[in-house]
């Protein structure tokens, strides 16, 4: 037995080394399959990850935001990780396949083990991946773009700006020049020709940063630091205008090599002060400065002045024919027009106004044109000759008729570089009385768009970024300023402007309308004495002064008040304006708003923003009222829409009305007609014959199955709301009509009103909420809905949108409204 003992053990030895790694192949094989499937459910999952995250990444890149790095870098992991896992994967399929086909054959140990433990091991990667794919944020805003993107419009390279942008280059290359100046007449191009420097200094790698910004007359400290720092990608929160620019500078300093260019600059900059270290401070930092005079090259310390030259004649005649059209060179017209592009001097912003202003005329007008050129003669403005001042006042005396002068004239009483809008030059010009022959406001308003249209064409206003609204270049304004400010038109422009005291007068007789926008005025005069005055505008910015109390009492005559932004008490003199006819106060304190009952000749009447503690019933006398705008502020964040209400026949007494703006600010209107009311009745303003234009808002939904006698036939925009809520709605010019039935579970109780099957038929934008009883959105309006393009159902029963709705560009159907 010892024998046979010592015989077995090694045998038995042997055997448990050959087993144990047997067992653990074959354990292998038998997980081999579930651990496959494993991964392949884990990769679906990190795909899905990866999709979710990817269009969150992609929403970012639209908004113009840059993907964090860490993403990035998550994308590009999971990317590898994908096509590693598949290529397993697919090993994984063709074994299978390979056992399938070679009958009795069984799987090789040792490479199922192998695949298994990596199959262990990608899973893992993957498991990690998808934990580390939860982002808060996959992004941050990313720089401001770059000068080299924008467009420079109009640059053409002619001899005289190809010169001088060769010589502002060599100048940026020269190391011992920190500061050039670039000057020329105004109107010669100085701002083109720079961003086209810009463009080229970025685009060469000659500077790391290019910043390019618009000093104007006023300097603005503040705005010309923010400016330059948000095009460094710094955010200046400061109130000090010392720290702000000691931020300014510690930013630019981290640039080895800047660009700053500071254009229309009309007197010494201090860039101490605004931030700008240059020569010992900062060697790699090159500032250019235009500006029209050398003087004030000079007074910058300019190591180098380049003049900005007109054209030449060649070029001249190229620039003018581009716009003044082939037609001169037709033999009645090639010789006076060429003698007609001579006379501008060669510069681009007169030879393209004169170029439009003459284009398909008839020779006698170009030889009308040629000798007013060569005979008129003006006072000298500052920054121009008297060529550049003849030809801006030619394409004004070209101007066809009254209306459209005053309205180019207007456009000058605004600061310089102001977006202008359009609906202020419509309150201005009806409030004087032009278009007279016009019947209604929105004819007068379409006439006041096409002169705008028409005077941009002719180069002497342009496009502002703002819809709705223009601006008129410096020097074309200055021209303006200069006719507006003659006898014949008797305009008092001092806008923009930091007064002290209020501007003293020679002759106030021939001041006919004042400009005071903008402008910081210390001290107002106890009272006016201006008996021919008919325009006063005095909208403010942030700073206000109390307008004492008698202080109209000497504006007989006046048509036109803009007082936009006062936030004083309204004085009681006021209403001593009995001839008045436009009246804006945006932002005021209507404490004693029934002396507005005085004034029985105004037509627009615009309280917007303001505060008003109780409705003036005295309005009712305000018979000739075509405009009427009481979009209110509330008092407080929190507080009601509902704290003031119209009292009863008021509204129906302003026949003549046109536009009522209430908003939100006027939500409680009787529906039925009652004997006795607390408010008014949605009947008044359905009386009201004449109104095109309407924004409500109506709390009782009832309103929308009663029919009124007069179903606004003639409302043609409108945004109304009924509902009990009040909803905060994106800016539309669509015609807009929410209804909420909120609270209610039946049907229709009966057929809808007259008055919203009338608005139903031209409405562009409906909201439909919480009707739980309509089932069909054509039992609101059997006939369709041929204008509607746009249609929000929330919470409702409609679910049948057959083909007479077809037409409708978006449909939104709502079960539930996140934001309620």
């Amino acid at each position: 037995m010892e024998i046979l003992g010592i015989l077995l053990t090694p045998v038995v030895e042997i055997s448990k080394c050959l087993l144990v790694p047997i067992r653990q192949q074959i354990g292998c094989c038998f997980h081999y399959h579930k651990n496959v499937r494993g991964l392949r459910a884990e990769m679906v999952e990190l795909v899905r990850i990866r999709g979710a995250i990817r269009n969150r990444a992609d929403e970012a890149r639209r908004k113009g935001e840059t993907i964090d790095f860490t993403v990035e870098e998550w994308f590009k992991k999971v990317d590898e990780i994908e096509s590693d896992v598949k290529k397993k994967l697919d090993d994984h399929v063709e074994d299978d396949k390979r056992i399938c086909s070679s009958s009795g054959c069984f799987p090789d140990l040792g490479s199922r083990c192998r695949l298994n433990e990596e199959a262990i091991e990608k899973m893992a990667v993957v498991r990690e991946l998808q934990k580390h794919g939860t982002f808060s944020s996959v992004s941050h805003l990313g720089p401001p773009p770059s000068i080299d993107q924008t467009l420079t419009g109009c640059f053409e390279p002619f001899e005289s700006t190809k010169s001088a942008m060769a010589q502002v280059m060599a100048a940026l290359d020269n190391n011992e020049v920190d500061i050039i100046g670039v000057f020329g007449i105004g109107g010669i191009g100085k701002t083109t020709l720079m961003m086209e420097v810009a463009k080229q200094a970025k685009r060469e790698q000659i500077f790391d940063e290019v910043v390019m910004t618009t000093v104007s007359h006023n300097l603005h400290m503040e705005k010309l630091q923010t400016e330059i720092a948000e095009q460094l990608g710094l955010k200046l929160d400061e109130t000090s205008l010392f720290v702000r620019a000691l931020r300014l500078a510690t930013r630019l300093k981290l640039e080895k090599k800047v660009l700053i260019i500071l254009d229309d600059v009309w007197e010494r900059i201090e860039l101490v002060q605004v931030g700008i270290p240059h020569g010992a401070e900062h060697c790699g930092c090159k500032i250019v400065v235009t500006t029209r005079s050398e003087d004030v090259c000079n007074e910058m310390d300019c190591k180098s002045s380049i003049n900005v030259k007109v054209l030449n004649a060649d070029d001249s005649w190229k620039l003018f024919k581009r716009f003044a059209g082939n037609i001169v060179d037709s033999p009645t017209l090639h010789t006076v027009a060429k003698k007609v592009a001579q006379e501008a001097g060669g510069l681009p912003i007169v030879l393209v106004t004169l170029g439009r202003a003459l284009r398909n005329k008839e020779p006698l007008r170009w030889s009308e044109a040629l000798k007013a050129l060569r005979t008129s003669k003006h006072e000298e403005i500052k920054g121009m000759n008297e060529k550049v001042f003849s030809c801006i006042k030619l394409s004004f005396d070209y101007i066809q008729s009254e209306e459209a002068k005053f309205c180019f004239l207007y456009c000058s009483v605004f600061p310089e570089d102001y977006d202008i809008s359009a609906e202020n030059l419509v309150m201005y010009l009806v409030g004087e009385g032009f278009f007279a022959n016009l019947e209604t406001l929105d004819e007068r308003r379409n006439r006041v768009h096409a002169i705008i249209d028409s005077l941009k064409a002719s180069c002497l206003l342009l496009c502002s970024e703002i819809e709705g609204y223009v601006k008129m270049h410096d020097v074309v304004r200055d021209v303006a300023i200069a006719i507006a400010s003659s006898d014949s038109y008797g305009f008092m422009i001092k806008a923009g402007l930091e007064l002290r005291y209020f501007p003293q007068v020679e002759n106030s007789k021939s001041v006919r309308r004042f400009s005071l926008i903008k402008s910081k005025v210390y001290k107002y005069p106890d009272r006016m004495e201006f008996p021919e005055l008919r325009a006063l505008l005095m909208q403010c910015g942030q700073f206000v002064v109390n307008i004492p109390n008698d202080f109209f009492t000497g504006l007989k005559a006046l048509k036109v008040l803009d007082l936009k932004g006062h936030s004083g008490i309204l004085p009681t003199s006021i209403k001593c304006l009995t001839n008045l006819r436009t009246l804006c106060i945006h932002g005021g304190s209507l404490k004693q708003a029934s002396i507005l009952g005085e004034l029985a000749n105004l037509e627009i009447l615009s309280l917007k923003q303001s505060s008003l503690d109780v409705f003036p019933v005295e309005i009712r006398r305000l018979t000739n009222l075509r405009v009427l705008d009481l979009r209110l502020r509330r008092s407080h964040q929190y507080s009601s829409y509902d704290d003031v209400t119209v009292p009863p026949n008021v509204i129906s007494g302003l026949r003549k009305l046109e536009e009522m703006y209430l908003g939100k600010s006027f939500t409680r209107w009787e529906v039925e007609e009652l004997s006795r009311r607390s408010f008014a009745n949605l009947a008044e303003v359905a009386s009201l014959d004449h109104l095109t234009t309407l924004e409500i808002h109506i709390r009782d939904y009832n309103c929308f199955f009663v029919d009124f006698i007069s179903p606004l036939q003639n409302l043609m925009n409108f945004k109304i709301e009924v509902s009990a809520n009040t909803y905060d709605s994106e800016p539309s010019k669509a015609r807009r009509l929410v209804v909420d039935m909120r609270d209610d579970s039946g049907g229709l109780p009966k057929r809808i009103g007259s008055w919203a099957r009338v608005l139903l038929k031209r409405t562009e934008q409906l909201h439909l909420k919480n009707w739980k009883g309509l089932q069909n959105v054509e039992q609101l309006y059997e006939e369709g809905f041929n204008p509607l393009a746009w249609l929000h159902i929330f919470n409702c029963g409609a679910s049948n949108l057959r083909h007479p709705l077809s037409q409708i560009q978006i449909i939104e159907l709502m079960v539930a409204d996140p934001y309620m």
